[in-house]
């Protein structure tokens, strides 16, 4: 897994006239021109962190002298509009600003992989995929189209409960 960037500054960063976001090939000069960019809309320092988190895209937290920003990585695919949109409604929570990134949070939501890529269906004792396919036909006359894996194995140290099935909607797993 690729670690983290994160760009945290303590006194407000110099913002030299940026017209416009700044793209380069390197990904730690897009980040920090990102940041600048950011920045200069803000009227206080600005921590942003890029991740790949797959179920929230953007989190901000306003401090009493900064703001913390974490973002997905795919928003370093906005354009300036919508980087500028999004530094708006950081300042003033403008709704049509944030019908904008909302928009783009959608658009980039379909580019991410689905969740589990590769399904286990041999368990040391169980085929799942066999049992499966087994009930189907005999409950659901094979009208059930959800597909069944092993998840992965919880820790037995203080465990308080015992997860027995997840459903995943948009996966249909």
């Amino acid at each position: 897994m690729q670690e983290q960037l994160h760009f945290g500054f303590t006194k407000p960063w110099p913002s030299p006239a940026i017209e416009g976001l700044y793209r380069s090939t390197g990904s730690d000069t897009l980040r920090l021109n990102y940041l600048k960019f950011l920045q200069k809309n803000l009227k206080k320092p600005l921590e942003l962190a890029f991740t790949q988190n797959r179920s929230t895209m953007l989190s901000f937290k306003e401090e009493k002298d900064i703001y913390k920003l974490r973002l997905h990585e795919l928003f370093l695919e906005a354009s300036n509009a919508e980087v500028q949109a999004l530094a708006d409604y950081l300042q003033t929570h403008n709704k049509v600003s944030g019908e904008i990134i909302d928009a783009f949070i959608a658009k980039i939501a379909q580019k991410l992989p689905p969740k589990y890529t590769k399904r286990r269906v041999k368990g040391r004792f169980f085929n799942l995929e066999k049992l499966f396919s087994e009930l189907n036909k005999e409950h659901f006359h094979h009208q059930c189209s959800a597909k069944i894996t092993w998840g992965k194995a919880q820790r037995k140290r203080h465990r308080k409960s015992i997860q027995l099935g997840l459903y995943y909607y948009d996966e249909n797993i």
